[in-house]
């Protein structure tokens, strides 16, 4: 869904994110937030790379998300395979606590060293 709505948007623009190996520890504990902090440095953009995406993005974003939506699955047809097998749609089916899938929705690009839809959501400029 949250992929589903970043590709809704008809423009989309970056902002740097302002954080620290402090707050991967915070988050992940000295071991894991530190190593996590060091797999993520290639995510960290200086300003002047982020202009340089945002001018892409300028340029390119309808050709982009329209790529991109043409290999998506949608919400609907996502939600129905999951039904369709008896598995769990929300969070709450799953048993999962409210506050720890939030966390964990907050914290999981933290802990990938690519670049995914979650560190667009993350930097994106709320239009």
């Amino acid at each position: 869904r949250l992929q589903a709505d970043l590709l809704r948007r008809p423009s989309l623009q970056l902002a740097t994110i302002a954080e620290s190996e402090n707050d991967f520890v915070t988050a992940f504990g000295p071991n894991l937030g530190a190593s996590c902090w060091r797999a993520s440095a290639a995510k960290r953009f200086d300003p002047a790379r982020i202009d340089s995406i945002n001018q892409t993005l300028e340029r390119d974003w309808q050709k982009i998300r329209h790529q991109v939506q043409a290999v998506c699955r949608s919400d609907a047809e996502l939600e129905g395979a999951l039904k369709a097998v008896g598995a769990p749609v929300t969070h709450g089916d799953a048993g999962v606590p409210d506050a720890l899938y939030q966390d964990a929705v907050a914290n999981a690009r933290r802990i990938r060293d690519r670049f995914t839809s979650l560190d667009l959501i993350a930097m994106a400029v709320p239009s």
